[in-house]
């Protein structure tokens, strides 16, 4: 539990601390709206911090981009987790499988998940997220997905639809999907991206930031029907978003290389 009081020295001492993400994302450049949203707060003292992040979710989903996600939408979320960061846990985390729509989960420290996490509202992780499985982050809504970590994370393939910010490396072992999706792009940032094949579903890479290390980049090439018949139709998916699994990056990947 925490005071405003306690929230906003957090702000202080974030502030004077540098962090460089990726070029365009300004950690720190959030603190001004944090600071207010801290302000703003209508619940009585003391009361759990995950109160801001849920304050700045519901103004991230309040918004209706048609274009590019403004990272000054997600950068005052990135910040108000350094806050949070910085309050010390009170409670055991519970194990996390899943975040159903409209749901905000804040998890402090490092979080591990068993097989796949199905991420459709959002996840704010203080520490680092390992999955053994894929991430599944997409929904209903534009704003579904919403995943937010301070430290890495690092799966098997992770089919990114919802708003992204890591602070530290996107790792995945066998696949990267992002895709324009209910009328706006998937923003997803990272200080560095690593991946076998990246399906830019879309061709949204303008809106992708961060260090890439990713040989392979696959779009919407002419030949994608004729080598993958089972997962397209011309240039229309086949399957749900969740059936591009690990057969479907071994395929790609041996496509591409024809």
């Amino acid at each position: 539990m925490v005071t405003r009081r306690a929230l906003l020295d957090a702000c202080d001492a974030v502030a004077r601390t540098r962090l460089s993400v990726a070029r365009g994302f300004r950690p720190g450049r959030g603190l001004p709206a944090v600071r207010r949203a801290i302000r703003a707060l209508e619940v009585a003292e003391p009361f759990d911090p995950a109160e801001l992040c849920l304050a700045l979710v519901i103004e991230l989903c309040a918004h209706e981009p048609w274009d590019d996600l403004d990272h000054g939408l997600l950068e005052p979320l990135f910040d108000a987790l350094r806050v949070v960061s910085r309050v010390p846990a009170t409670r055991r985390p519970k194990p996390i499988t899943k975040v159903a729509e409209a749901e905000v989960a804040v998890r402090h420290g490092d979080v591990r998940v068993r097989g796949d996490l199905e991420l459709r509202g959002a996840l704010l992780v203080t520490g680092s997220l390992t999955v053994s499985g894929a991430i599944h982050a997409l929904g209903a809504e534009w704003s579904s997905g919403t995943l937010v970590v301070l430290g890495d994370v690092s799966a098997q393939r992770m089919s990114c639809l919802g708003p992204c910010a890591i602070g530290g490396t996107l790792a995945l072992s066998q696949g990267l999907i992002t895709a324009y999706y209910h009328d706006t792009s998937s923003s997803l940032v990272a200080h560095r991206i690593t991946a076998p094949i990246w399906f830019d579903r879309g061709d949204i890479g303008r809106r992708v930031h961060g260090a890439r290390e990713v040989p392979i980049r696959l779009r919407a090439q002419a030949w994608i029907e004729k080598r993958l018949p089972e997962y397209f139709e011309g240039s229309s998916r086949k399957v749900d978003w969740e059936d591009f699994d690990a057969a479907f990056y071994r395929r790609a990947i041996r496509a591409a290389n024809q």
